[in-house]
């Protein structure tokens, strides 16, 4: 759905067309998203924000399956410099955000979500998504794939029982239930235990298992003595 929405009418002018944009200056405005880049969760939506503080926001468009969203949900957006575009349909678009400083603009994705897992941070497991957390390893994320196995972003993500750190990770430091919910997916309830003690260590591949009983454990006392820049128990 490609918009336009006029605001502050002594900043901007009319839009001549549907789906133009108008600005004080069409300078670039530099911006983040959530990982990366990374393809949106259909349903939901990548976080936007412009690291000009002090600009105002005052309008945006999107192409069709995509809309803009500012923070505080009202034009002009003179609450924070960021803002949600959200996936409607799967597929690729485009998004456009005026300021009273340029325009940020860029490309997305978004896909369907497939499946959903609960991983350790910086950890590899040996297989399946069970496992014991160590306290003293007790970082977790909420990981969304689509059919193809690519992971997908949703802002709106939101998991209690844990401490949430970050928009998909959580700081587990008791035996506990998770509750996962977002736009993009059903929630969804994921029981949790902590604990460290281990029955063994194995070695597979390039990488230190520890187990106690058929349960993975995280645990931090793998040591490994020059670590893998993506996981700490491999090299």
């Amino acid at each position: 759905m490609s918009k336009a929405l006029l605001v502050l009418p002594f900043l901007v002018a009319c839009a001549e067309a549907p789906g133009e944009l108008t600005a004080p200056t069409s300078a670039p405005l530099a911006f983040t998203t959530l990982g990366d880049g990374s393809i949106v969760a259909t349903g939901g939506y990548q976080i936007v924000a412009i690291g000009d503080r002090a600009q105002a926001g005052l309008s945006a468009t999107a192409s069709d399956g995509y809309d803009v969203e500012p923070a505080g949900g009202a034009w002009p957006n003179l609450v924070a410099p960021e803002y949600h575009v959200r996936a409607l349909a799967a597929g690729s678009g485009e998004f456009a955000i005026a300021t009273s400083h340029g325009i940020a603009a860029g490309t997305l994705e978004s896909a369907d979500v497939a499946r959903i897992a609960l991983v350790p941070v910086h950890y590899a497991l040996a297989g399946n998504y069970r496992f014991i957390v160590d306290p003293a390893r007790p970082e977790v994320e909420v990981a969304l794939f689509d059919n193809r196995g690519r992971r997908l972003v949703d802002g709106s993500l939101r998991v209690t029982g844990a401490t949430q750190t970050a928009w998909d990770r959580v700081v587990v430091d008791a035996t506990t239930t998770l509750t996962i919910s977002a736009d993009s997916i059903a929630t969804v309830t994921w029981p949790l235990q902590v604990g460290s003690a281990i029955d063994r260590i194995d070695e597979v591949g390039n990488c230190l298992h520890a187990y106690r009983g058929d349960l993975e454990v995280v645990s931090a006392q793998l040591v490994v003595q020059r670590p893998s820049r993506t996981a700490v128990n491999c090299w």
